[in-house]
């Protein structure tokens, strides 16, 4: 990122001494006000980003080209990469252990309420 800051006004012409040295020095320019982004401009994938800076007495301009990110095409999934992405996803259900209950004909209340805490915990452990 590289820009030019302008130089002040030149002072006077100091008095010439006796012994001929340097004059009283000129006083100094103004500053400049606001730096100013007139724009952003998109360029295709590739192109070298550019900077345009232009001063206008009081306030620098920038005019800014920025590349657009390359689009890339979606390669090919082989049935290997697929095993691989789905490999381990049923993890997040292993720390659910099994119910191991019997369940009596008519269920009693603790037993379907045994039944409802399991699927509670099954559906926790399932979510990410």
């Amino acid at each position: 990122f590289n820009f030019g800051i302008p130089q002040g006004y030149e002072g006077q012409q100091g008095q010439t001494g006796n012994e001929g040295g340097p004059g009283p020095e000129g006083p100094q320019g103004p500053p400049f006000a606001q730096a100013v982004v007139d724009g952003v401009t998109t360029l295709n994938p590739g192109d070298p980003a550019t900077v345009d800076v232009s001063f206008d007495g009081s306030n620098v301009h920038f005019a800014f080209g920025i590349p657009q990110g390359a689009q890339g095409q979606p390669g090919e999934v082989t049935q290997n990469d697929l095993a691989n992405a789905i490999y381990g996803t049923s993890n997040n259900s292993n720390a659910v252990a099994t119910l191991g209950i019997v369940v009596t004909d008519p269920p009693t209340q603790a037993e379907v309420q045994s039944i409802a805490d399991k699927l509670d915990e099954l559906i926790n452990a399932l979510r990410r």
